[in-house]
């Protein structure tokens, strides 16, 4: 009976093959459509993972940073992307996507990266209705680029930029940087503190099914002006003026929870002992409450919510008790200023920003986003941050990630039409490829820097892509609060 279904939902949905999957096919009741919210410190490695299994006609939508709606992003793409093909055949498709009627199948994946890993918890565990980027000939614009990821590329090559969003429907899957009990606290995005400032209850996470994906690498990211700085004065990891910079963590932490925002009274940078610009502004790039990658900087930076003390808000600009989320600045003329970042890319934008007002500045970003002319990882603790530090146990600032979806949605589509279970088969197949070695090998290569398998997915130390990408250290059962330790 099982065969017999799969059956017919590959003969259904072969009869709407295309050759390109425009604005009209991408929205045709006939292809799949599946909408993802969450993590965007690992979405380039969640595209990677889509378009390898595309046969044709790939379009790759993003949000315009010109229209009102993104006006805050730095990059087209930050807030929302769309990825929409022809899936290969059947027996060409990875194998946890195989025998789910997606052979040949119409497949479009909404992504929303605005909001972070958060609106991957609790917009889809309770549900709540989320903003997803409309794609239509009114909303979108061609750029007359063939869609893609180059080969070293960080960010896609957007076939349409679109400028409008609609908040009709709550995520059928959600991806995070860290797993759904993190977010609770300091880690509540600020419209939801109200109701879920707990966080999820028991109840709620019982409904999610959520499975692990791969160990996802942070690092310490600071602006070209203060990775020059320091390099000059040869605080890098072999005390040359040539090696990669590196920090102290606890001056990190202080850094990013505002504890040196007097630079001129020998506070701020002289922390890290560097002899020019000492006194000059602190700026801090940082994620907005619900983000997985400021779950992250929590934890290093004051060991919340794995610690039971009090952690104080986050740090507060000289004029405002809030953050700012204006890129513009200003970087320079005070003591401190601090943006927060609806997204990574915002992020990005921001050190990049303050590195053209010759400003130094520190955030956070994930590994996976290559380092572009503005800013740069530095090393913590004399360790440079890369994927063969962690999975060899000699750099721990990372995070197991995770995907959730719920279990009666998969139920409710499970028991639909051939649309419905082929979308079922996408999500819980998907979910499992993303974390395959083999997987993590065809994306961008400057993507693979900053993901490591699960120790679960292959062989440490082992050929091919086991031997790129497995880690040998992991958390206890996913559990972030635990500390690495290697995998017998």
């Amino acid at each position: 009976m099982k065969l017999r279904t799969i059956a017919a939902a590959v003969a259904a949905l072969a009869t709407f093959q295309a050759h390109a999957l425009d604005i009209t096919t991408t929205n045709s009741a006939n292809t799949v459509k599946i909408y993802a919210a969450g993590a965007s410190a690992v979405s380039n490695v969640l595209a990677g993972i889509f378009v390898q299994n595309c046969a044709s006609g790939l379009d790759i939508y993003g949000s315009d940073k010109t229209k009102p709606n993104f006006s805050t992003d730095g990059n087209n793409g930050d807030s929302h992307r769309v990825y929409s093909c022809t899936l290969k055949a059947e027996g060409q498709l990875d194998a946890d996507l195989q025998g789910k009627g997606l052979g040949n199948a119409n497949v479009a994946l909404w992504k929303r990266d605005a909001g972070g890993s958060a609106t991957g918890v609790f917009h889809v565990a309770v549900p709540l209705v989320s903003t997803n980027l409309v794609v239509s000939a009114t909303s979108c614009t061609s750029t007359g680029a063939t869609a893609g990821y180059a080969p070293g590329a960080s960010r896609p090559t957007y076939s349409y930029l679109c400028g409008d969003t609609e908040s009709v429907r709550s995520p059928d899957v959600g991806f995070s940087d860290v797993e759904p009990e993190f977010f609770k606290g300091i880690n509540v995005p600020d419209d939801l503190v109200g109701t879920y400032g707990a966080g999820l209850n028991d109840t709620q996470l019982k409904s999610l099914t959520r499975q692990p994906t791969f160990q996802t690498v942070f690092a310490v990211a600071v602006s070209k002006a203060l990775y020059d700085r320091l390099k000059a004065d040869g605080k890098t990891v072999d005390g040359t003026t040539t090696g990669v910079p590196t920090i102290s963590r606890v001056v990190a932490g202080s850094l990013m929870r505002g504890e040196m925002s007097d630079p001129s009274n020998g506070l701020g940078w002289h922390a890290l002992g560097i002899t020019v610009g000492a006194d000059t502004q602190v700026n801090i790039c940082r994620r907005a409450p619900g983000s997985g990658t400021q779950a992250a900087a929590n934890l290093l930076a004051s060991g919340f919510p794995c610690t039971s003390a009090s952690i104080p808000d986050p740090v507060r600009n000289d004029a405002s008790d809030t953050p700012d989320n204006n890129l513009s600045g200003p970087y320079t003329g005070g003591n401190l200023f601090v943006y927060e970042g609806g997204s990574t890319g915002n992020v990005r934008s921001c050190l990049t920003n303050a590195n053209t007002a010759g400003a130094y500045a520190i955030g956070h970003i994930s590994v996976e986003n290559a380092e572009e002319a503005g800013w740069k990882f530095v090393a913590l603790d004399g360790v440079v941050p890369s994927r063969d530090n962690l999975k060899n146990g000699k750099y721990d600032y990372a995070m197991e990630s995770s995907v959730q979806y719920r279990k009666s949605l998969i139920t409710q589509l499970s028991a639909g039409t051939a649309i419905d279970k082929a979308k079922a088969g996408f999500i819980q197949g998907f979910a499992k490829a993303v974390g395959r070695p083999a997987n993590l090998a065809k994306i961008a290569t400057a993507n693979q820097n900053g993901v490591a398998a699960l120790s679960g997915q292959g062989t440490f130390g082992g050929t091919g892509a086991d031997g790129t990408f497995v880690s040998r250290v992991a958390r206890t059962a996913g559990n972030n609060c635990t500390p690495l330790a290697v995998v017998k």
